[in-house]
């Protein structure tokens, strides 16, 4: 607007679908930074599971005891590479109560609280990122493990930064998530038993 030239566009490839014009990547986080992971499912009791320490092999869960160690083990892996089919602003789902809500600490202070919504056979998701430094001190001393790469671990400084990027990104934004992405992040602890 304003400007004398005019340019003309032979082919913009665009497609008619809107949820394709953004990246589809909402967050992705590492296994091995979870330290605990606060599942709450309507109907069912919370159910907590947490790791003392960067190096013990499994979780530790609120309740009954597993019958099998490392059964709850896969909850790390549901905030993995989490992309969206869709999105919407969240106000859209203010007035629709949650089926699932989650909170996920990891031991480099980032902390993600999840709200879950299955709408129609549709499953959707809110993300509010914030920085533990409490939590990043307590484990900042940790000596970085020989087989664990860089891209694995993050210092507070670097958890803080990161914690501030998904933050711009999610503000404000409910996310449309395959079912079984939506089943990872927010698991039943019945079937662990």
């Amino acid at each position: 607007a304003g400007e004398s030239a005019s340019w003309l566009v032979n082919r913009l490839p665009v497609t008619r679908t809107p949820g394709a014009w953004v990246s589809p990547l909402v967050f992705h986080v590492d296994t091995d930074r979870i330290q605990q992971a606060t599942i709450r499912l309507v109907g069912k009791p919370d159910v907590v599971l947490t790791k003392a320490e960067r190096t013990t092999p499994n979780f530790a869960i609120s309740g009954k005891p597993l019958a099998n160690p490392s059964a709850a083990n896969g909850v790390a892996a549901g905030l993995i590479a989490v992309e969206a089919d869709d999105v919407q602003k969240s106000a859209a789902l203010a007035n629709r109560p949650p089926a699932a809500r989650a909170t996920y600490r990891m031991f480099d202070g980032m902390q993600l609280e999840l709200t879950g919504w299955v709408i129609d056979g549709t499953h959707w998701l809110a993300v509010v990122p914030s920085f533990d430094a409490q939590l990043a001190n307590r484990f900042a001393n940790d000596e970085r493990p020989e087989n664990t790469s860089t891209a694995f671990w993050r210092t507070p400084e670097q958890a803080q930064q990161e914690t501030g990027r998904i933050a711009e990104r999610v503000g404000g934004w409910a996310y449309r998530i395959p079912s079984y992405r939506y089943d990872g992040i927010f698991p039943d602890a019945d079937d662990w038993r």
